[in-house]
């Protein structure tokens, strides 16, 4: 095990948390469990990971982290959502008013998901003050309903070279967004 934790470097610059796995997917396929409250709050305003052999998001894994502002998620081999898994309010309340999409000083979360293999996106995976979600050259097994719902300042959801196996009804619902971008998606039915 301590030959494992070699392999697994996490650095943290000011407010940034890096994780890289250093290509172990291929050496021994551990799975990383991000969840609740297993990451300092108050600082963290970046979360970076990086080749990891299976990486798996609990319920509300980053709904407490009020800073946070990016999450990027970067050649994994099996990446997991689970339900309610990157809903993110920020320190705000919930509650929105017609002028809240407008405003650029309440503070929103940009994720990027790329060349990876998504297993499954839970329901309300996305949902909350979203600014951006990212999806390029990634294959995503399923999504479930209401994977993407109530999502609030939403100006970008790209899909870039995105092959999806199973989309369940009602994936995308309850939200508006400036910018739809599906650039060779191909999606099986």
């Amino acid at each position: 095990m301590t030959d494992l934790l070699k392999k697994t470097s996490i650095y943290t610059h000011f407010s940034a948390i890096y994780i890289y796995c250093l290509n172990l997917k291929f050496i021994f396929p551990f799975q990383m469990y991000i969840q609740r409250n297993a990451i300092a709050g108050f600082d963290t305003s970046i979360i970076e990971i990086n080749d990891c052999a299976k990486l798996r998001f609990g319920p509300n894994a980053v709904s407490d982290l009020r800073n946070l502002r990016k999450v990027s998620v970067n050649n994994i081999g099996s990446v997991t959502f689970e339900q309610n898994s990157l809903n993110w309010y920020g320190y705000r309340d919930i509650n929105i008013n017609q002028e809240e999409r407008f405003d650029l000083s309440i503070p929103s979360l940009k994720i990027s998901i790329r060349d990876s293999t998504v297993k499954s996106v839970g329901s309300q995976t996305f949902s909350g003050r979203i600014n951006e979600i990212l999806f390029e050259h990634v294959t995503i097994d399923t999504i479930d309903a209401f994977a993407f719902t109530n999502l609030m300042q939403t100006e970008n959801l790209v899909m870039r070279n995105v092959e999806i196996k199973d989309v369940k009804p009602q994936s995308f619902k309850k939200f508006g967004t400036e910018i739809l971008i599906l650039d060779g998606v191909n999606v099986e039915f």
